[in-house]
């Protein structure tokens, strides 16, 4: 009986020595590893692409903003233009004329009877305006420096001022501006496109 008793004991203790024993393979291990390499992966992806997103998002809400901030100072200007009724301006009886240097843009007289021009500076692309008949006159810059403006359009309709056209100025302005300096390939990019009508009734 003793001796059953010992049999059993040092079987159970061997039988415990190989459990103990037991562990993982090499193979085992590598592609436990391989698959948390994957998983975390897959997670540090994700949250990469998030950041990636919400940088974009918030890269584009900047340019539309300064994009809307300056479309609304130029319609101000425009939409307060005087007709040039003596040509000291423009062409005589016109209330807006295009202008090519330094780049396109547009020249009227403003609330002020001041001749005042906004152009695109295609070196810099950005939009500068100068105020005033003497070619010594300084440019000012009026776009941020955040962004690139790459197209900047006019369309005048019924310039000719009272019965020559009997249609009231107005001005279609087009600018498509993109982000500076943003990482990647694909700068965040917004375009607009707004039409402004002369306050003053274009009558002779």
């Amino acid at each position: 009986m003793l001796k059953l008793k010992l049999n059993c004991m040092i079987g159970i203790t061997k039988t415990m020595d190989r459990n103990l024993n037991k562990g993982f393979t090499i193979v085992e291990t590598l592609i436990a590893i391989f698959i948390f390499a994957i998983i975390m992966g897959a997670a540090f992806n994700s949250v990469l692409s998030l950041f990636s997103s919400q940088r974009y998002r918030l890269a584009s809400q900047k340019v539309a903003d300064e994009v809307s901030l300056l479309t609304e100072s130029l319609a101000r200007e425009l939409r307060e233009a005087q007709r040039d009724g003596g040509g000291i301006c423009i062409a005589a009886n016109y209330s807006y004329e295009e202008i090519t240097s330094p780049g396109p843009g547009i020249k009227f007289l403003d609330l002020e009877f001041r001749c005042r021009e906004v152009a695109l500076e295609l070196m810099n692309k950005r939009v500068v305006e100068r105020i005033g008949l003497s070619p010594s006159d300084s440019w000012y810059v009026l776009s941020s420096e955040n962004i690139s403006i790459e197209a900047f359009e006019f369309n005048l309709i019924g310039q000719e001022g009272g019965s020559p056209d009997n249609t009231q100025p107005r001005v279609t302005v087009f600018i498509d501006a993109v982000a500076k300096n943003f990482p990647g390939g694909d700068p965040p990019r917004v375009k607009m496109q707004t039409t402004i009508s002369q306050r003053n009734l274009d009558a002779p």
